[in-house]
């Protein structure tokens, strides 16, 4: 209740002058839709189903569909785009959750879940034990997970989804994943507050399966500055050399990001969207392969930031 418009209005601005001209919103209720409508960047506005309690399901689906019609209902100006973000594979009833990618699917929506974030979960779909256990037998009186991961998995089968966090998935999944035409979305500094582990971006680029750089919530982050998550991927990701590391990074909260939220952006062509951000280095890079390295650490904020050719920063 304490998280008011006013706040959720200078967040936006935060990012904005960190340079982020687009950004998916997670909304559980549909209280942040105002402010998103009144943000100058374009919003994936991702309303988000739970409930994993057959019992309460088509209630839930039914506030769910309202929060929908709301999104849809924007002013065209507003640069919403509605969609579908279904919550995780514990919290959601099978029943619902196919019924919510079937709506994606037929309004041509993008669609994003949760999926495998920590070891507690996995432990939960694949054991009915862990930390998981202890919480829904106090909360919810259940023992018995309501799928299975490879359930899970399947529901998406037919429409392209954006998979956040991933850190436990092994290398199968990952594959399967790759081979259905999913994307992920990988949120460093998120997984590291929380204990998660380490996602292994290195898998992904070997599979061919496309993640951009996301900066989760403030529940679980310092920041939502991009320039913050890409130096803390840098850290995280000590395997990689830091050069071609730094290049992929952008190209995923840029190129990636855009294709996986399905935005005419992310890269300055002919024909895509004018949204740019400006940013100066206190020197010129001896090599043009340094640019990308020193873009993330010498940037706290961008110097120019436009949105369908207008400056807004």
């Amino acid at each position: 209740k304490d998280c008011s418009n006013e706040i959720m209005q200078n967040e936006c601005q935060e990012m904005l002058r960190s340079g982020i001209t687009a950004f998916g919103a997670i909304s559980s209720f549909g209280t942040e839709l105002q402010v998103c409508e009144e943000s100058p960047q374009r919003v994936v506005f991702f309303n988000e189903l739970i409930g994993s309690n057959a019992q309460y399901a088509d209630m839930l689906y039914g506030d769910f569909l309202e929060r929908i019609k709301a999104s849809q209902s924007c002013d065209a100006d507003s640069l919403i785009t509605p969609a579908v973000a279904i919550h995780s594979p514990y919290s959601v009833h099978p029943v619902i959750l196919q019924k919510a990618v079937s709506l994606a699917k037929q309004n041509k929506m993008p669609l994003t879940t949760h999926f495998l974030e920590s070891q507690a979960e996995r432990e939960w779909l694949e054991k009915a034990e862990g930390d998981f256990k202890t919480f829904f037998e106090k909360f919810f009186n259940t023992s018995t997970p309501v799928t299975t991961i490879r359930e899970f998995m399947h529901a998406f089968d037919t429409y392209p989804t954006h998979f956040v966090h991933c850190v436990q998935a092994n290398d199968e999944e990952l594959a399967y994943l790759a081979q259905k035409g999913h994307t992920v979305a990988h949120c460093p500094r998120s997984n590291r507050y929380l204990g998660c582990g380490r996602l292994a971006i290195e898998k992904l680029r070997a599979l061919e399966l496309p993640y951009s750089v996301a900066t989760d919530g403030l529940s679980s982050n310092d920041s939502l500055n991009i320039f913050d998550e890409f130096r803390a991927a840098i850290m995280l990701h000590h395997q990689a050399p830091v050069q071609e590391l730094s290049l992929r990074l952008i190209k995923a909260a840029t190129e990636d990001a855009a294709k996986a939220l399905g935005l005419n952006s992310g890269t300055l062509e002919v024909g895509k969207n004018a949204d740019f951000a400006l940013v100066t280095l206190p020197e010129l890079p001896k090599r043009p392969e340094e640019i990308a390295l020193w873009s993330i650490l010498y940037t706290r904020q961008a110097d120019a930031v436009y949105i369908e050719g207008e400056q807004y920063v």
